[in-house]
């Protein structure tokens, strides 16, 4: 009896782990997301544990930037960044908020991945090819606000942010 306690399932060991997408997700995939805890403390008890396995999945979007007089003119060279709604906890932890114009709730800058090999690091910035598509992979399925941040030569950028939905389906 140490410390009052009664047997050892009265002592509690809380571990926190953060899980990372890589070049072998699937989008629109489940991606097992576990961690399995092994411990054998001072006296050789042996503790061993498995966390809960949640269902993750990853979606992404791939959009073309054309000239709004002309369809069929693809842009190359635009450059995109990606927003959600903060949560009540970056809110209170007072990450880098921004705020646009018609949507009332802030928002953070989400990073990504900006081909669909998942290769490299993440990025903030997606920029489109010369066909004039953007890649954006990488993402929680939910809503997210896209912002033309630069316009190729010539033109302006959109004015307002987009709603995009990220899905099994959106990377399609």
């Amino acid at each position: 009896n140490l410390l009052g306690a009664n047997t050892f399932s009265d002592y509690m060991v809380r571990v926190y782990f953060d899980a990372r997408i890589n070049a072998n997700a699937g989008v629109a995939e489940e991606i097992p997301n576990q961690a399995l805890v092994r411990y054998t403390n001072s006296v050789n008890f042996e503790f061993y544990a498995g966390s809960d396995m949640p269902v993750v999945y990853t979606g992404g979007v791939a959009l073309k930037k054309v000239d709004a007089a002309d369809p069929k003119r693809v842009l190359a060279g635009a450059e995109f960044e990606v927003y959600r709604h903060a949560s009540e906890a970056e809110v209170a932890a007072g990450v880098e908020l921004t705020y646009f114009d018609g949507i009332a709730a802030p928002m953070v800058k989400v990073s990504f991945y900006d081909s669909d090999d998942f290769g490299g690091e993440k990025t903030t910035v997606a920029t489109s090819d010369e066909m004039g598509i953007v890649t954006i992979n990488g993402l929680a399925y939910g809503t997210y606000y896209i912002l033309e941040t630069k316009a190729p030569e010539g033109y302006n950028p959109m004015k307002d942010p987009k709603e995009i939905t990220i899905d099994a389906n959106s990377h399609k």
